[in-house]
């Protein structure tokens, strides 16, 4: 009897594996707000990486410094590090119930963007391979 994919066991690398001593099960995705929801939430890039808000929040003394400080200058262009950017003069460094009204503080991507993204998403996230773009069509999707 084949394996169904809920009892299939997934490595670090995200490989399938029977061995449950390097695997674990794939954990369901449990938030139900629609993707168009998701996607207008996106952050986009603060100009000034420092968003003032007015609140305050408290540094979590074991966090690891290393991750506030940003990509090697090589990067800047391609990705930007959401960890750097200081909220209230405290660097961002996760998301959890004291930080849900400085994460809304933080830029988003502007609507425009937001909906492109949209549309490209529901044009590549279809079952049917015969209805999905190309690899051309998605690299020349607005």
């Amino acid at each position: 009897m084949p394996l169904e994919w809920q009892q299939t066991l997934w490595d670090d690398d995200g490989q399938p594996t029977r061995d449950p001593s390097k695997g674990e099960p794939l954990w369901k995705w449990k938030d139900e707000r629609p993707l168009k929801d998701l996607v207008s939430k996106i952050w986009d890039e603060p100009e000034c990486r420092t968003v003032q808000s007015g609140t305050t929040w408290p540094e979590d003394e074991d966090w690891d410094e290393e991750r506030n400080e940003p990509f090697p200058p090589c990067f800047p262009d391609m990705v930007w590090k959401p960890t750097a950017i200081k909220v209230d003069n405290v660097h961002l460094y996760g998301h959890n119930r004291e930080s849900v009204a400085l994460v809304e503080v933080l830029p988003k991507i502007s609507e425009r963007e937001a909906g492109l993204l949209y549309d490209l998403l529901l044009r590549i996230l279809v079952y049917d391979p015969e209805r999905r773009p190309t690899a051309q069509e998605v690299l020349s999707h607005p």
